[in-house]
């Protein structure tokens, strides 16, 4: 470093000499260092939540808690300005459910035949579930990414476990949430067991049908 670029005329001056030499061993820590600096062009290198959490932060990217490992951070904060672009589209949906591990579809009231301006998000999980308490942020993140106009009327949760395949219903009413599960047990379209569950005042009403 500092040693190589001397004019020949000091480089035999022995104070001189040792003083490169400690200046450029401290001055390689530093190089080595550098690269930590460099954050978002090697963020998919990056395994520390204490280096990712603020970025989320600066960039104020809605639905950061529901990210459950490095991966989907990394993938919220390197598609934050795409997501901010597209706001308020389906297309924003998607890409934020995606990002976060998970399968979306949106279904426009012209679709179903439901009320003009409402709609309907269909989200599908392999590999995790999704609490009440998750359930509740993942509203609020479709709140969130969705345009002013639109009413979220409904939002399914459904899960592949095995052969098994689970459906969990989620959909707005005036004073709260109401709730609702189809649970097919078996793939084949000859034998299937649905268990419904729905909120009443002051508890869960549970009835099954065979």
């Amino acid at each position: 470093m500092i040693k190589e670029i001397l004019p020949p005329s000091l480089k035999e001056d022995e104070n001189l000499k040792a003083l490169t030499e400690a200046l450029d061993k401290q001055l390689q820590k530093i190089e080595e260092q550098i690269i930590n600096v460099l954050i978002l062009p090697r963020i998919d290198q990056i395994n520390d939540s204490e280096i990712l959490d603020p970025l989320a932060w600066q960039f104020h990217i809605e639905g950061y808690e529901l990210a459950q490992s490095l991966e989907e951070k990394r993938n919220l904060i390197k598609r934050a300005i795409e997501l901010h672009r597209y706001k308020g589209t389906p297309y924003a949906i998607k890409e934020v459910l995606k990002a976060l591990g998970l399968e979306g579809n949106i279904k426009e009231w012209f679709e179903y035949g439901g009320e003009p301006y409402h709609f309907r998000v269909e989200v599908y999980s392999k590999n995790k579930f999704i609490d009440r308490e998750t359930e509740e942020k993942l509203l609020k993140l479709i709140e969130e990414y969705k345009n002013v106009r639109s009413r979220l009327e409904k939002v399914s949760i459904g899960y592949s476990i095995g052969d098994a395949y689970i459906h969990l219903y989620a959909g707005f009413i005036d004073e709260g949430v109401e709730r609702f599960g189809i649970v097919p047990v078996k793939e084949s379209f000859n034998t299937r067991i649905h268990l419904y569950a729905g909120f009443v005042d002051s508890g869960v009403e549970v009835f099954s049908n065979v």
